[in-house]
């Protein structure tokens, strides 16, 4: 039995723009807390799992921007092509890029691995994204996650069409539910 896992957009920029962003009100510790201990979870998964036979690591995104481009420990990138028993995702941006890649895979065995992502949250500076969470502190943005993950809200586009400019609304309802796991239960 084959299983992948895809890393989705673990770019260095954005960590470094999550850890050096003032938007959210409390010390910067937790900021780094949140951000660290997710990239850690990554890291770790990935160094374990290279060695697993029955698994493929992967990588999706531009390889040069990633956050270990250096170290190449991601060598295989994914080919949607590849037919595999399970997947799970990881990455950066929980609520857009790793989503994206989890419904375009069609499988009932697709999980995201939650403790190896991270949400990019609004900022106002960068208006590009409004679809990114308008929250305070990393406990709001951890509810934020919980809820999403849980199919409590999603991102509704105003116009939908190529070329959009990403404007719309967080709606609150009852979606599906996102399958996820934990990187400690995976392996």
């Amino acid at each position: 039995m084959k299983k992948c896992l895809i890393v989705v957009d673990l770019f260095k920029h954005i960590i470094e723009n999550m850890q050096s962003d003032n938007i959210l009100q409390h010390k910067s510790e937790v900021t780094y807390e949140y951000i660290d201990t997710r990239v850690d979870n990554l890291r770790g998964l990935i160094r374990i799992l290279q060695n697993n036979t029955h698994f493929d690591v992967t990588f999706l995104g531009d390889q040069k921007q990633y956050l270990d481009r250096n170290e190449k420990v991601i060598k295989i990138k994914y080919d949607e092509n590849i037919k595999y028993d399970e997947y799970y995702i990881c990455g950066v941006s929980l609520s857009q890029c790793v989503m994206e890649k989890y419904n375009s895979i069609n499988s009932d065995k697709k999980f995201i691995v939650k403790d190896c992502c991270l949400q990019e949250w609004y900022n106002p500076i960068d208006s590009g994204n409004p679809d990114h969470p308008r929250v305070k502190t990393i406990a709001e943005l951890v509810k934020f996650e919980d809820d999403f993950l849980d199919g409590k809200m999603r991102f509704k586009f105003y116009d939908n069409s190529p070329g959009n400019d990403g404007s719309g609304e967080w709606v609150y309802g009852e979606f599906e539910k996102t399958c996820t796991i934990n990187a400690e239960d995976l392996l």
